[in-house]
């Protein structure tokens, strides 16, 4: 009988903890991101800080992410900070809500993305987060909008859209949604 096919005592060995303290650790390096990027651009984040905040060393975050773009990616995935949930609980309609939630957003995050609006063309990493960005906070408020907005394109010009005028009325125009 190989060694590997052996079960010691009477239960099998699952590696529960070891997955756990993976988990622990990717959690941790996801935080870490977050943390970093309200800090500072994007392009001034190194593996190195990474592991430093995080307690993780760079060779285990290498092999789990792969690069940094890959925990960009992770982070995105995961949305440590609630932006999809937040927005996903107001209703259509609930004006009061949606400021409410829009404002607690750009306070936590305003700065780090009006730096990742500036580097969106130089790094397609934070292009493709940005994009991702303008894409939710449209459909978040066409959706809350959506009381006032016309159903159909009543003739408007090309590109113009309700959901467009919905978002400039926001703070997000800032965020320059608009101009995508």
């Amino acid at each position: 009988m190989k060694v590997a096919e052996r079960v010691v005592g009477t239960r099998p060995y699952r590696m529960r903890a070891r997955a756990e303290a993976a988990e622990r650790r990717v959690g941790r390096v996801l935080d870490a991101a977050v943390e970093l990027w309200r800090e500072r651009w994007y392009d001034e984040i190194t593996l190195e800080d990474l592991s430093e905040r995080s307690g993780v060393s760079p060779s285990t975050i290498l092999r789990r992410f792969g690069s940094k773009e890959g925990i960009l990616s992770a982070v995105i995935a995961a949305d440590p900070l609630g932006v999809v949930r937040g927005r996903d609980r107001i209703a259509a309609g609930d004006v009061e809500g949606a400021i409410h939630e829009l404002v607690k957003h750009y306070e936590q995050v305003g700065d780090a993305v009006i730096r990742d609006l500036a580097l969106e063309d130089r790094i397609p990493a934070i292009g493709r987060s940005v994009r991702r960005g303008r894409a939710i906070h449209r459909d978040f408020c066409a959706r809350v909008f959506s009381p006032w907005l016309p159903r159909r394109n009543l003739g408007w010009p090309a590109g113009w859209c309700p959901e467009a005028t919905a978002c400039a009325c926001s703070p997000s125009r800032a965020w320059r949604v608009t101009s995508a």
